[in-house]
């Protein structure tokens, strides 16, 4: 046979066969330590609470971040800018992280069009405690749900892109508030912290928007080789009467020196409310390396290139 027929060959064969050996790695749940692994991020639920510790695999003796939930209050918007300041009037509190609160996680696996998602929802039904306007005190009960999904490809959900392996999309699904007044909003409290070579700190925060209706917050420190990523809408789902509308979310800094606190505002409403954050990971710059093995198309051109080389080699013989 022809030498040179059979290097057209072999690099055809090559060619052809290189999408079916692309594979996509596969994230993973462990539920004794209430862990989602993936080949690019680690997410634990912290006391198996809406605590968000999550890092970059094997870089957790350098940097964990923390995205923590802390209580979701109602509050008369007194100054009217539609977010929950210092100036406002707590009505009503719901603290999400009391250890007498049991939080029921549950985990499923599906697949749909040939994509993998693992998807663990944490419910709880937790106390409304009752600030202002009335007697203190136990007025009601709220249902509170964090559903969270890893996909193992990139996947569009809802117009919204979320990174394969990469960011953990969840959705805040908050129903049957027990409301003290009836035009009073509710704005959910999230502490932003971390774990820096050992140490504990308070991240340095820089928000901006990512494209229309779409913001993040980019949580940085000195020791850390790399970024958390807290990414939300600023549109609500609310759903009311078997029908569906959404409400503007405002953000609000309530920051001091020793502890990095935000609040996302959400409309009034009866029925359910439904928002969709998520958190990820960012590196600036990825050794050549860590490109190639995370790369399985670049592996592929690898060797499809060492063939012809042991091809053309063989020939010169």
């Amino acid at each position: 046979m022809n030498k040179h027929y059979l290097l057209g060959m072999l690099l055809t064969l090559a060619l052809l066969t290189l999408p079916a050996t692309t594979v996509y790695s596969q994230p993973s749940w462990h539920s004794n330590t209430a862990t989602i692994e993936t080949p690019d991020l680690v997410v634990r639920f912290f006391n198996k609470q809406p605590q968000y510790m999550f890092w970059i695999p094997r870089e957790n003796g350098t940097s964990v971040y923390i995205v923590k939930f802390l209580e979701i209050v109602e509050f008369d918007d007194l100054d009217g800018d539609g977010a929950y300041t210092s100036g406002d009037l707590m009505l009503a509190r719901a603290q999400l992280l009391e250890s007498s609160i049991q939080w029921n996680i549950a985990s499923e696996e599906i697949v749909n069009n040939g994509i993998l998602e693992i998807r663990i929802t944490m419910n709880a039904t937790v106390k409304v405690i009752r600030i202002a306007e009335g007697p203190g005190g136990i007025i009601g009960y709220v249902n509170v749900s964090f559903v969270n999904h890893i996909y193992n490809q990139t996947i569009s959900v809802d117009g919204y892109e979320v990174e394969g392996n990469k960011e953990l999309k969840i959705d805040i699904v908050i129903e049957n508030w027990p409301w003290v007044r009836d035009d009073s909003k509710l704005a959910i409290g999230i502490i932003f912290a971390g774990h820096f070579r050992g140490k504990e700190g308070v991240p340095k925060m820089e928000e901006h928007a990512v494209r229309e209706h779409e913001r993040e917050i980019k949580m940085s420190h000195e020791d850390a080789p790399y970024q958390g990523v807290f990414r939300y809408r600023d549109q609500v789902k609310i759903m009311e009467n078997n029908t569906s509308k959404f409400g503007q979310v405002n953000e609000s800094d309530m920051s001091t020196s020793h502890r990095a606190i935000r609040y996302l505002a959400y409309p009034h409403f009866e029925g359910v409310l439904i928002h969709d954050p998520s958190i990820t990971v960012e590196k600036s710059e990825e050794g050549l390396l860590t490109a190639l093995t995370s790369n399985y198309l670049y592996i592929g051109v690898i060797a499809i290139v060492l063939l012809a080389v042991i091809v053309i080699a063989v020939k010169k013989r």
